[in-house]
């Protein structure tokens, strides 16, 4: 039986997904990638582009992972992406 709202589940294992060290980074002249391991299953890959007018322009990411349920990866990318729109208006790195 699923609980009526997922949501407080779904902010934990968000919070948690922030926290998670990386297991390899690859370095490209204006790009990184990262490969995270959320537990032995559950693994996933970040990239992330530094676009020309960084960091007065919000960083362009991309996480992608086979073995995280799609919705989580959605509001994942969003919450990124949200985050990086408000540093970028800020101008901070």
């Amino acid at each position: 039986m699923e609980p009526a709202d997922p949501s407080p589940i779904i902010e934990k294992e968000l919070d948690y997904l922030m926290t998670v060290e990386p297991t390899a980074i690859i370095y490209g002249d204006y790009s990184i990638r990262m490969s995270l391991a959320y537990t032995r299953i559950k693994k996933g890959d970040l990239h992330i582009n530094f676009p020309e007018k960084y960091p007065n322009e919000p960083l362009i990411t991309d996480f992608k992972s086979s073995s995280i349920p799609d919705r989580l990866l959605v509001i994942f990318n969003n919450k990124i992406e949200a985050q990086c729109k408000v540093l970028a208006k800020e101008g901070k790195p």
